[in-house]
């Protein structure tokens, strides 16, 4: 029997890696976490299965491309796009199997800062008092405006299956 990863074709390929950043980009579209929240778990637990299967990939395919090294060289080149676009279906992924319960951080506002360029993210610090962590939480604008650093903020999340809390963007956070 053939190693069917030889008979992947091209467009086939561009079609599945077109449909995978696709579902991505839904998922921030659809999810909010705290800020970054999520990330080092997909470092954590997806990097290495995935650079399992792009490296087992290349080198089924290895005899294809000429010269063979310039296989693992596209494997490594896409290795770190397929982490961070698997990156917000871990999040769909957190969300789906959730089971509702909500997570209140409370705590002192220790900084504020506005994150990106294009479109900016006000976020707060916060020195949670329940787990004594900082956590760093995106909020609307007007919020950011009247929170003072000093002054105690809350903010709920639905607690995820995996351990990242996340709320559906268009419904708004839960109710604290």
């Amino acid at each position: 029997m053939k190693n069917p990863l030889l008979h992947l074709t091209h467009k086939n390929l561009d079609n599945a890696f077109g449909i995978f950043v696709v579902l991505s980009l839904l998922g921030l579209l659809l999810l909010k976490t705290e800020f970054n929240g999520g990330f080092s778990l997909a470092l954590q637990y997806l990097a290495p299965p995935l650079f399992l299967l792009v490296m087992g990939a290349a080198h089924a395919n290895r005899k294809k491309v000429k010269p063979s090294w310039l296989a693992y060289f596209f494997a490594l080149v896409m290795w770190p796009l397929l982490v961070v676009f698997s990156w917000p279906l871990l999040l769909v992924a957190n969300a789906a199997a959730a089971d509702g319960s909500v997570l209140e951080f409370s705590g002192p506002v220790s900084n504020k800062f506005m994150a990106g360029t294009r479109s900016r993210e006000h976020v707060v610090t916060l020195l949670d008092q329940a787990t004594r962590n900082e956590v760093k939480i995106s909020i609307p604008p007007d919020a950011w405006d009247a929170a003072k650093i000093g002054e105690v903020y809350k903010f709920c999340f639905f607690n995820g299956k995996f351990g990242v809390p996340y709320y559906w963007r268009f419904a708004g956070p839960p109710p604290c």
